[in-house]
Formats: structure tokens, sequence, C-alpha cells
């Protein structure tokens, strides 16, 4: 495989396998690589994590061996692997490993973490996320929320005949949630005040 000098190449490649649900041609592929770096060791183990999650935690131990240290993506795929195989334990000592590495601020793993705990139900886990992270955690993901939603909702009164409602939830982006209008709320907007006929 020619392809292989280009080790920049290769991260790509092991993606387009993982997507497409060929673990084994992507753990062909990373097994030719004579330098993994951990972009390469993300990849693998997140489609590991998709499709063989208990091959994921083994390919963390030859990683290990490997003297490579876990990033923020390789931890999201493993606590993916917790909570579809209900590794309680093992989740519980993968967020013990994010906590020390100092990984907790980031939204991605907060996010697998409340996931992994959710699935093993236990939503009221004291002290499972640091109460900072969690209000960081909602706030970015309520954020993302309105965003993508505002625009649907005041299609959606314009229906009804609640164009008013429609306007109020708009304006709210950005006065009261800090949230910029971007093209697609405007375009909801436009097609909003053209069912009123106010073009």
């Amino acid at each position: 495989m020619g392809y292989i000098a280009y080790v920049s190449m290769v991260p790509a490649l092991l993606q387009v396998y993982a997507n497409f649900g060929s673990v084994g041609s992507a753990r062909m592929l990373f097994d030719q690589l004579h330098q993994k770096d951990v972009v390469a060791w993300s990849v693998i183990i997140a489609a590991y994590a998709q499709r063989q999650p208990g091959d994921a935690f083994d390919t963390l131990k030859q990683m290990h061996l490997a003297d490579q240290k876990p990033n923020e993506a390789i931890y999201v795929g493993l606590l993916r692997s917790c909570s579809l195989m209900a590794e309680q334990e093992i989740g519980e000592s993968i967020h013990a490993n994010v906590t020390k590495a100092g990984y907790l601020s980031n939204t991605f793993l907060t996010s697998a973490l409340i996931d992994m705990y959710c699935e093993f139900g236990r939503v009221r886990q004291e002290n499972a996320i640091d109460e900072n992270h969690l209000k960081d955690f909602i706030c970015c993901y309520v954020g993302v929320q309105l965003s993508m939603a505002t625009g649907l909702m005041a299609v959606e009164m314009s229906h009804y005949g609640l164009e008013y409602e429609g306007w109020n939830w708009f304006n709210a982006m950005e006065e009261i949630y800090g949230i910029s209008p971007k093209l697609a709320h405007y375009a909801c907007i436009v097609d909003m005040l053209s069912r009123q006929g106010n073009t």
C-alpha cells in the first residue's frame, strides 16, 4: 500500500473505513502504520466503540503498551463502549482518569459521562460530574438546541397564526440567550412574514 507513506492521509482513510462499517479494513490499515500517533489511535478506538465495543478496551491496552496517552476523543469512545456494554466499573475508572487528566471541561466528554451515568440509571449520581462543568455543558447544549430550534419554532408558530410568539423567540435569541441569528434563522423569519403577507 503506497499511500501508507503519506502518514497524514492514514487517519482520514481509517475514518472512511470506520464510517462505512469496515472496522476490519480500518484495523488492517492501522496495523500497517509504523508510527501510530494519537489521532490514529483515536480513530480506531472510536470505530471499535461504534461497532465492536469490547475491542475498544483491548486497543486501549495496546495503546498503553505503546507508551501513548489517551486524549479526550479516545475517552469519549471508551465511555460510549462502557454504555453499550453496561461496564459501569470500567466507566467509573475512565471517569477518574478523565478527572485526573483535567479533561472535564471538554463538553463532548461531559456529555459522554452524562450519557453513561444515565444509561446506568444513575442520573442523580452524587459528584459524578462537577457542578460547574455540568452547568457549562447544559448551557452549551441548550444554546445549540435553542439556536437550531428557534428558527423551526418561528416557522411552526407562523403555521398556526402565532407570528407574534415567533418574533418573541427570534428576538430572545440574542437579547436573552446571547445567540446571534444565522442566515437560516433570518430565512425562517422571512418565511413567517411572507405567510402573513408582509414581504
